[in-house]
């Protein structure tokens, strides 16, 4: 063995950058994924580059990639305008490199441009695959198909804290104009990042846990760049949203695309005050439905004396509402059932059905009506004759096309009367 030739590791490695030195300045397009990213402090990204196995997902090749800190600087706000992404694991790229070798780090590439509209073309197409499975699973447009209740006075909350959107939302649900009461309760989430979505999901499992206490749940963040929004593409809280038993609003903010949960949500909103202003006009609309009935009431019931109690009832059914609607009556608010919103509908619906015969019943004895099917109406004195006029009094004779005016020449009472 002491007369074999040897050479050091070096020497070799020396060697193998030598043999492929002519072609170490080529530049290639390459189609990978990014399987793992990491930013150091000088602003150097690294990352591990993959190949994997269409059916199978296994990782077909993996090679490490560089891009400095001079590169990134361009490279990062350009991807992230363009696509509304950040570069992270898990995304299909199209990037411009450069090989590599260096004897203590081995062979690697240099990432110098990335094509976005490839990003772009990836991400829709995963997109239509997600949105194509949740219907495939039926489960698409289940949160749409909830009843949504009339007063959704229990709110819970899933979003941050911290975030400005959450702020500006119980601002504007205290500080309504109208006095309305609404009680919100957060379940705290992560919004962005790679957490978010796990985050999210649990705060989804704590409002199932207690659903029964509240009537509506919203998604609400603020804030933030486009790029931090993937996560509301996920299939998994796509489909866990969907199956929520209440109604799910959205206003993550997004100011281009729709995202995969707005789609599934019951109802899509721009902003998080877009939703408060949503919750607060189905108060509003209830209160001017009830101004309405009311109008509707005082003006049946004046048209005969005896349907007068009709007012009481109003004042009652007024009363119960405005409970429900305003903060100094609260507490009255929590000592009510549980279930409010069928009280309300029944309330309502009684009170209607009573309206509706009235106006009916008033409209069988309108003078109007009689009168178009041939009779007349005498008045003496603008009063209806119900005894004898005296000779040489003027009277009145109204039928439907108009009126006589006549002079009593002779008037005597029935002999049977």
């Amino acid at each position: 063995m002491s007369n074999v030739s040897s050479i050091s590791l070096s020497q070799l490695q020396r060697i193998i950058k030598r043999e492929i030195a002519d072609n170490l300045d080529a530049f290639y397009w390459l189609v990978a994924e990014i399987n793992e990213l990491k930013i150091n402090s000088n602003g150097h990204c690294y990352l591990e580059l993959v190949e994997k196995d269409a059916e199978s997902d296994y990782i077909r090749a993996k090679i490490s990639a560089t891009i400095w800190s001079s590169t990134m600087r361009i490279l990062k706000p350009y991807f992230e305008s363009a696509t509304g992404e950040s570069l992270a694991s898990g995304l299909n790229v199209l990037v411009k490199v450069q090989v590599q070798y260096h004897e203590l780090y081995g062979l690697a590439l240099n990432i110098v441009d990335v094509e976005p509209s490839y990003t772009i073309g990836e991400m829709e197409l995963k997109r239509r695959s997600i949105i194509a499975q949740l219907k495939d699973e039926g489960v698409f447009d289940m949160n749409r198909e909830l009843e949504f209740p009339v007063l959704p006075r229990r709110v819970a909350v899933v979003s941050s804290s911290k975030a400005a959107g959450y702020r500006d939302f119980m601002q504007h649900l205290i500080n309504n104009a109208q006095g309305y009461s609404i009680k919100t309760e957060l379940f705290e989430a992560l919004m962005q990042g790679a957490a978010a979505e796990a985050s999210i999901i649990a705060a989804f499992e704590k409002v199932y846990e207690r659903a029964d206490e509240f009537d509506v749940i919203v998604i609400i963040r603020g804030g933030g760049s486009q790029s931090d929004l993937s996560c509301f593409d996920a299939h998994d809280l796509a489909y866990y949203a969907s199956q929520l038993p209440l109604p799910c609003l959205t206003g993550i903010g997004h100011d281009k695309d729709v995202s995969i949960l707005d789609m599934v949500a019951f109802k899509m909103l721009k902003t998080p005050t877009a939703v408060a202003d949503f919750l607060l006009n189905c108060f509003v609309e209830l209160e001017m439905y009830i101004d309405s009935l009311s109008m509707r009431l005082k003006k049946t019931a004046s048209m005969k004396d005896k349907y007068l109690y009709l007012d009481s009832r109003l004042n009652n059914l007024k009363s119960t509402i405005f409970k429900l609607l305003h903060k100094d009556e609260l507490k009255v608010n929590e000592r009510l059932p549980e279930k409010l919103d069928s009280s309300v509908k029944r309330l309502i619906s009684k009170n209607l059905y009573h309206v509706n015969l009235i106006e009916s019943k008033v409209a069988a004895h309108d003078p109007n009506r009689i009168l178009k099917q041939g009779y007349s109406l005498t008045l003496h004195k603008n009063k209806i004759i119900n005894s004898t006029v005296p000779t040489g009094e003027t009277i009145e004779t109204l039928f439907h096309w108009g009126k006589l005016t006549s002079v009593v020449s002779d008037s005597k009472k029935n002999a049977r009367d």
